[in-house]
């Protein structure tokens, strides 16, 4: 017994309409639950990265931290004060031949120390 094309075009719509409301259902499970056990976080894990590199969203790790576990700046984060002379630093190129950034003179080592040149501001 043939079937026509139109009810073969049905039901291909309607199993492909199954089979995406499948997929967004699978996609909301491992946004939204906590799972505990290492392969199933490793999955997740996966999904939310190949979700954000895929849809261009950001992902959990992406987002900032809530307000309670946000840190206080350090000194080291804020920016000079008005008047004060500016941090000097340092430039010089490794044995690999890539450039190496550094705070003090003390920093870099001391084969390089004579190549090492103070950056500009």
């Amino acid at each position: 017994m043939a079937t026509s094309p139109m009810r073969r075009l049905s039901l291909f719509l309607l199993w492909s309409c199954v089979f995406l409301a499948l997929l967004v259902a699978l996609d909301q499970l491992l946004l939204r639950l906590d799972f505990k056990s290492p392969p199933l976080r490793a999955v997740q894990t996966f999904h939310h990265d190949f979700r954000s590199r895929l849809l261009g969203l950001p992902s959990k790790a992406d987002s900032p931290p809530p307000a309670a576990e946000r840190q206080r700046p350090s000194a080291s984060d804020q920016p000079p004060a008005p008047g004060a002379p500016p941090l000097p630093g340092y430039v010089y190129v490794d044995e690999s031949g890539d450039l190496q950034f550094v705070d003090t003179l003390q920093e870099v080592p001391r084969r390089y120390r004579g190549e090492a040149r103070p950056l500009q501001p």
